[in-house]
């Protein structure tokens, strides 16, 4: 078995879901040699059902880059490579209900070698030398932390929890989804604090590593070139000045339409009017967020 070495890097960003990631994410794409790939550990569940587009439109099992990366993995891995078999392996750090064990498991040495194919993969097919992964799942950036400590910057975006649960609280329909129309869940109260909160707790876990950084959404829009000079001093990068909505290979996530495609990326402060909440619910949020951040410095 040859296992492709890893010669590339990984920005990854860490965050809960309506936190903002596709507006960094897309930011980030303006660079030289990367490619953005929307929630990459979803490869496993959406590229075997084939129901989904990627970011480049075509149905993920016609996409050429997912289409190399699967036949990259079989070559690899040969009969040892049963993708229900991982699907079901990944859960378990991804899965919110399994991380509060998340130190009892087990990781294997074929699940090490497995991922840095993966991700050696989509660099050497796509020509990138930079990997721009919006995954979010904090359990998978626990992961990779462990695995490939060194080829992994971490961008941990968190945005007030209010504006968080009234995006919640809407009913949004998944544009990857062509053949079937499918919604985003509308959570309960109870929902989105603990996955906020998990977010946030398991996020912090690293800041162990060298290659961390935290970003409030709020900093972002209204500090915005601050906070970019900030993450490309961090980590050396070199993000255009014009910034573009650009092509992307998203598995899973937000895709860019063709629509935006060229367009300019406009950093505005669109504050949440939270219309979606009583008021009630405002104070709850706001009151369980400064709770939060006393006790979480």
């Amino acid at each position: 078995m040859l296992v492709i070495e890893m010669d590339c890097k990984i920005i990854y960003i860490v965050g809960d879901g309506r936190s903002g990631s596709t507006l960094l994410e897309n930011v980030l794409r303006n660079q030289n040699n990367t490619i953005n790939v929307g929630e990459c550990f979803r490869f496993w569940e959406r590229y075997y059902r084939n129901e989904t587009i990627c970011g480049c439109n075509k149905l993920i099992g016609n996409c050429e880059l997912w289409t190399g990366v699967d036949a990259n993995l079989r070559n690899t891995f040969g009969d040892d490579y049963d993708s229900k078999k991982v699907e079901q392996s990944i859960k378990k750090f991804t899965t919110y209900k399994y991380q509060k064990h998340f130190n009892e498991f087990e990781v294997s040495e074929q699940l090490k070698d497995l991922i840095i194919t993966f991700y050696s993969s989509i660099a050497h097919i796509s020509g990138a030398n930079i990997i721009i992964d919006s995954s979010k799942s904090p359990g998978w950036a626990i992961l990779l932390s462990r695995f490939i400590p060194e080829n992994v910057l971490f961008i941990h975006l968190e945005r007030e929890l209010a504006s968080v649960a009234d995006s919640w609280k809407k009913k949004v329909v998944l544009p990857e989804y062509v053949l079937s129309q499918r919604y985003m869940p509308v959570k309960s109260d109870l929902n989105i604090i603990r996955t906020w909160t998990r977010v946030k707790v398991m996020g912090r876990r690293l800041k162990e590593t060298n290659n961390y950084i935290f970003l409030r959404y709020e900093d972002l829009v209204n500090n915005f070139e601050a906070v970019i000079n900030h993450v490309q001093l961090k980590y050396g990068l070199e993000i255009f000045s014009e910034l573009k909505w650009r092509g992307s290979h998203s598995i899973a996530g937000n895709p860019v339409r063709d629509q935006m495609l060229g367009k300019d990326i406009i950093i505005t402060d669109k504050k949440s009017k939270l219309e979606r909440l009583n008021k009630k619910q405002v104070m709850l949020f706001r009151l369980w967020e400064w709770g939060c951040n006393l006790f979480l410095r």
